[in-house]
């Protein structure tokens, strides 16, 4: 059997799993609904304090950060997605050793 130094998916059903379900599903999806559901009912928690005149203008400063902080995790979970197809596509690929270290390098950035 061939061996090689890396750690690749052989598993036909894991590599169509992987890129799609896993990035789109746990890394992207449940990260958005989370703070969509939780920006909406902070939202909704502060109008009723601000009927009561305690919160004015809270609300759309509520809003702003809740579509930054959506933006922020969108942007930073793309790259790793990326990542992740293109390492999938090409696992079959004979590489040299100098694409092993570009990918390597890729992984890092995309990681941090």
């Amino acid at each position: 059997m061939f061996r090689s130094n890396e750690c690749v998916i052989n598993n036909k059903i894991l590599s169509i799993y992987w890129p799609y379900i896993h990035f789109f599903c746990v890394l992207l999806t449940i990260p958005t609904i989370t703070l969509v559901t939780f920006g909406y009912l902070a939202y909704k928690n502060m109008r009723c304090l601000a009927k009561s005149g305690q919160l004015i203008g809270a609300g759309r400063q509520l809003i702003t950060m809740v579509c930054l902080q959506l933006t922020f995790v969108v942007v930073a979970t793309i790259p790793f997605g990326i990542y992740n197809t293109y390492i999938l596509s090409t696992s079959n690929r004979n590489k040299s050793a100098e694409q092993v270290d570009q990918d390597f390098l890729f992984l890092t950035v995309t990681s941090l």
